[in-house]
């Protein structure tokens, strides 16, 4: 029989910082939770058993509202719930996993907000994620989700800025032109670059800073008999 409990995990000085509901060893372990992890100590892990799971989960309802939630300011606790959703378990392949309510990823998203992860954790991310390759329904559902989203022009421009001065590898620019290759681009987005490519060469700005860029090069002289440029000579201005 299985058996259900609801949990505290407890600060240095004796005072809770989350509340779940779980069973087997879900009250020690990181899986799941990425904004919270248990403590190192086990003696500050409290666990109280209930006889069925609907009675852990209306104490785990109880005690998150008893001690209040941080990110609402109503309390101490880090959860981002009031607790009692139950959510589904993840099956590999199936596509189940925790259905979130538009609250909890309100709620997520202010509590990363200006979020700054360490040299260190972005290397670990980055090595696990080496060698990767995302399932196709997967990218399905990366192009439906950006299909028709349009960008803030503060958003646009922050891209911008982030780009300026960025010099790829030549490993990584051969790696680009490996994954193009062979790669039909689709009418419409042919026509959509066309567009923006013209809009921006037809901008004053653009013109301007070409004026700039021609002025800036020295002039090359032209054998009149031939019609051909003269390999370096050039006109000093």
């Amino acid at each position: 029989m299985k058996i259900f409990y609801t949990y505290l995990w407890l600060r240095e000085d004796g005072t809770p910082y989350y509340v779940g509901k779980g069973t087997g060893r879900r009250a020690f372990v990181i899986s799941g939770r990425k904004n919270v992890i248990p403590p190192i100590d086990k003696g500050r892990i409290l666990i109280q058993d209930f006889p069925c799971e609907a009675d852990a989960l209306a104490a785990e309802i109880f005690l998150i509202a008893y001690y209040g939630r941080k990110d609402t300011r109503t309390g101490i606790l880090r959860n981002l719930t009031d607790g009692g959703e139950n959510p589904p378990r993840a099956k590999k392949g199936q596509g189940l996993g925790i259905k979130r309510s538009p609250e909890v990823c309100q709620n997520l998203s202010i509590s990363h907000r200006g979020l700054k992860q360490s040299e260190a954790t972005r290397l670990k991310k980055s090595l696990a994620l080496k060698g990767r390759q995302p399932s196709e329904q997967c990218i399905q559902k990366s192009r439906e989700a950006c299909h028709g989203r349009s960008l803030s022009k503060e958003h646009r421009q922050k891209i911008s800025e982030g780009g300026r001065g960025l010099r790829r590898s030549e490993t990584t620019r051969q790696k680009m032109r490996e994954s193009f290759k062979g790669r039909k681009i689709p009418t419409e987005v042919r026509q959509r670059i066309s567009f923006s490519v013209k809009k921006y060469f037809d901008s004053e700005g653009a013109r301007a800073r070409m004026r700039e860029v021609a002025l800036s090069r020295p002039k090359r002289l032209i054998d009149v008999t031939t019609g051909r440029f003269i390999k370096g000579q050039h006109n000093e201005r």
